[in-house]
């Protein structure tokens, strides 16, 4: 497992405690540290494997450092919400998509309470479809939004003609490669197992 602490994550030292400050949600947790933990917050700085995080520590610190403390001190320290595992393999997010949406995956990183990180939920978007019925003046500002946070593929459905009236409050264009319109008609052609 690759180990890091999260970008969105401060740290500052008042004596021997190291304060964690979430920079999203600004949420400290403060840890009483020895010098085994702040050599492996320093080691945390760039990614690392945790078993040459484990060797590191063994080798520089501390040759006696316990398997299960040590175990048990990163899993706290990913339950805090301070260490970042590195799942890219695990998701279909390019490099990227993970650049494009890094903020919007900090922000759900910062509410996730379980295993799974910001990582998951934005590939949750990304592999998701959402069909939206009627593109007036809410619903095409639903699909922009919709698109900008990653979801994957949109089914836009308006029986309407755009107008020159339909502009003022509408901020989809028809040009945009991206988008695909279809007609009422085209949605009858569905069956409703097809459409989810």
């Amino acid at each position: 497992m690759i180990l890091k602490i999260k970008d969105n994550i401060e740290i500052r030292q008042d004596n021997d405690d190291l304060h964690f400050i979430d920079t999203t949600t600004g949420i400290r947790k403060i840890f009483t540290t020895d010098e085994n933990f702040r050599k492996m917050i320093y080691l945390l700085d760039e990614e690392i494997e945790m078993a040459k995080l484990f060797e590191s520590l063994k080798e520089g610190v501390n040759q006696n450092l316990d398997s299960e403390e040590f175990k048990n001190t990163i899993q706290s320290m990913i339950e805090h919400g301070i260490l970042d595992k590195n799942n890219d393999s695990d998701y279909s997010l390019s490099k990227n998509d993970i650049e494009r949406m890094s903020r919007q995956i900090l922000f759900m990183d910062s509410f996730s309470k379980d295993e799974l990180d910001g990582k998951y939920y934005q590939h949750k978007l990304k592999n998701s479809t959402v069909a939206i019925f009627g593109l007036g003046g809410t619903g095409s500002w639903i699909a922009t939004f919709l698109a900008q946070s990653g979801v994957g593929k949109l089914i836009l459905i308006d029986f309407d003609v755009v107008e020159k009236n339909n502009l003022s409050r509408q901020i989809y264009k028809c040009q945009h490669h991206y988008v695909h319109f279809c007609s009422f008609k085209d949605v009858q052609n569905y069956s409703f197992s097809e459409v989810k």
